[in-house]
């Protein structure tokens, strides 16, 4: 017997009835989505909150000689890191509550469908998106940082 004989052999289908299978595949589906919606708003909040800070520097570069300015520009720009941190954090927490029921309607699937999800450890998932999302936070600190520092100078 070969191998691909002897995978199919000891693949345990799933115990539920046709119209149960099907509606956990459409929620299996809807919910991988939900994580792929997450993750794509937390790089679009990344993204967009650079360039906010970054609109913020050049304009207070160009105000430079208006110390009023330049301190609402800081302040808006700490207070607009805080709230993209905020929500990037509130993203990856959305992911990690739709990711338990992934674990969950994968209990209820075959075998085979059980072992080729298995094939990333669970901490070598959690490793990869949480060093993304340090990598985020150090990025948007960084940029609030360079802000800070840049247009302190003016005041």
């Amino acid at each position: 017997m070969d191998d691909e004989t002897q995978t199919h052999a000891e693949n345990e289908a799933s115990t539920l009835d046709q119209a149960t299978h099907n509606e956990m595949l459409v929620l299996y589906e809807e919910t991988a989505n939900s994580i792929r919606f997450r993750k794509r708003m937390q790089w679009i909040t990344l993204g967009g909150t650079l360039s906010l800070i970054f609109a913020l520097l050049f304009i207070g570069i160009a105000f430079q000689t208006w110390g009023f300015i330049i301190r609402v520009i800081i302040v808006g720009a700490i207070m607009l890191t805080t709230l993209a941190f905020y929500a990037m954090i509130l993203f990856q927490v959305g992911q990690n509550t739709e990711r338990s029921k992934l674990r969950l309607i994968a209990t209820r699937m075959s075998s085979l469908f059980r072992d080729v999800r298995n094939l990333t450890s669970p901490q070598e998932a959690a490793f990869f998106r949480y060093t993304l999302l340090v990598f985020m936070s150090i990025t948007l600190i960084a940029s609030c940082a360079l802000v800070v520092v840049l247009l302190n100078r003016f005041i």
